[in-house]
């Protein structure tokens, strides 16, 4: 990462948390487009699951704020603002061994 700070970041508790955070809301999303396309179920059961994805999605953004990288709050989406950052988030998302 090209900010020190946010290289430090990435070893902290905060930062691990928000990893997992999004892999829940990720999860979470896949199994909302499962259901809603194979099980078809009540407009309740969907509301349900929105909202647990809504909840770990939530989870991961103030998470990440509280960890340190560059961070910014779009309208629509929240992102990390240096490029480098969000590369190595996505990799250490996808990378279940700690560095």
């Amino acid at each position: 990462m090209s900010d020190p700070d946010a290289a430090e970041a990435v070893g902290t508790r905060t930062y691990r948390a928000a990893l997992w955070s999004f892999r829940v809301a990720c999860l979470v999303g896949l199994a909302w487009i499962w259901t809603a396309l194979v099980v078809a179920p009540s407009g309740l059961v969907l509301l349900l699951i929105w909202l647990a994805g809504a909840a770990a999605s939530v989870t991961t953004i103030v998470l990440l704020r509280r960890s340190g990288p560059p961070f910014a709050l779009m309208p629509v989406s929240a992102i990390l603002t240096d490029p480098v950052s969000m590369r190595e988030f996505y990799r250490d998302v996808f990378r279940w061994r700690r560095r």
